[in-house]
């Protein structure tokens, strides 16, 4: 499937880059400005892979035409907080399209207007249920409530600011796909904007929380879409999808980059280490923190991994740096290493089989883009 992904949110004059999902390099792609709000002048581009940029606030639909079909993705755009500097949307911030002699410009974050900010949003969640019905069922619900906070350069209060619950056009489109309620449709917002029901048997709101069934069995879904609970069924639970591990609330840290932290001998770093987790614990802090550890291809920093089973030969071996973690709980810390999951080194073995084989098991592990074809003389 080539859909583009959940909806955006930008403000006016950001610019986000739209690319289908996993594009095929022989396929055909389109895209369209579907709807706009009045007043709106923006385009996309004709490449598959192009940018878009929100120029008045309000909702944009925009279109791709793909091998599998149409697919509409949401943006919604809001009035800039900020004027005069050119800013990068999407994930990070980032100054853009700067020439060498232009005059310095600094980050959107830094560039405040008076009695203007970005609010903050919790969503918290519970299920609901209906009273007895037939054989013992009851309809339930997930009830989301979204608290506001005002930024604290604002003006506004808490009671000025507006929520808007938006679906995942991906759910939208398998749910007509399937011949299932459009899930926009079945969305019951209370007349304040701030709560939000919703049908169980399984739910999310805005990448913020879900409402599942405990066990993995499920609910009773009857033909409207609801959830029926009978008394020997077990209970829903909620989670809060982003929200950090407790334990995260109030731990000390002490990083340790793991190549320098101690002047040893190569594959005694892990020894070393262990040798000063006592003065490490004498500091107050409960959390280690190592750099990459994993078997990797030399690089600098070791985040360019060959082997995501092992260890790094020059750190030490797995029984070396098992002990370090045993040492490290004996003296109460916690261990963390950054993991490096979304790519490898190219020497890895998947890299390599992949990039020799076009059917290989691992080749939709990476992404793959095709050289152009160069036509000049």
């Amino acid at each position: 499937m080539y859909h583009p992904g959940p909806p955006r949110f930008l403000a006016t004059g950001e610019r986000t880059e739209l690319a289908p999902r996993d594009p095929d390099p022989d396929g055909r792609y389109a895209w369209r400005v579907a709807d706009a709000p009045p007043g709106s002048e923006a385009t996309v581009g004709d490449a598959p892979v192009t940018e878009f940029t929100p120029d008045v606030p309000g909702r944009y639909l925009l279109g791709l035409d793909a091998p599998d079909g149409d697919h509409l993705l949401t943006v919604r755009a809001f009035p800039a907080s900020y004027e005069g500097v050119d800013v990068a949307g999407g994930s990070g911030t980032a100054i853009r399209d700067r020439d060498a002699d232009d005059a310095p410009a600094e980050y959107a974050a830094q560039e405040r207007r008076e009695g203007v900010g970005r609010p903050r949003v919790r969503v918290d969640a519970r299920v609901e249920f209906d009273g007895d019905g037939a054989a013992g069922e009851r309809a339930g619900e997930a009830v989301f409530t979204a608290t506001l906070t005002p930024n604290p350069d604002s003006t506004l209060d808490a009671a000025d600011l507006v929520v808007t619950f938006v679906v995942d056009d991906r759910d939208v489109e398998s749910a007509v796909g399937a011949g299932r309620t459009n899930p926009r449709d079945a969305l019951d917002a209370s007349g304040d904007d701030r709560e939000l029901r919703v049908p169980l048997p399984r739910v999310s709101v805005a990448d913020a929380a879900a409402v599942e069934r405990a066990a993995a069995d499920g609910p009773t879904v009857g033909d409207a879409g609801e959830a029926g609970l009978t008394p020997d069924a077990p209970d829903f639970e909620t989670r809060r999808l982003n929200d950090p591990p407790e334990w995260t609330r109030d731990a000390s840290v002490y990083e340790v980059f793991v190549r320098t932290f101690a002047d040893t001998d190569e594959g005694a770093a892990f020894d070393a280490i262990a040798e000063r987790i006592p003065q490490i614990a004498d500091l107050g802090v409960d959390t280690l923190w190592l750099t990459p550890v994993l078997g990797h291809d030399g690089k600098p920093h070791g985040y360019n991994i060959v082997d995501f089973f092992d260890t790094a030969a020059d750190l030490g071996d797995r029984e070396e740096f098992e002990a370090l973690v045993e040492t490290a709980h004996d003296h109460g810390l916690c261990v963390l290493f950054d993991f490096v999951a979304n790519h490898t080194a190219r020497d890895h073995e998947w890299f390599r089989d992949a990039y020799r084989n076009p059917d290989s098991p691992y080749r939709d592990r990476y992404e793959w883009q095709r050289e152009p074809t160069s036509t000049g003389s």
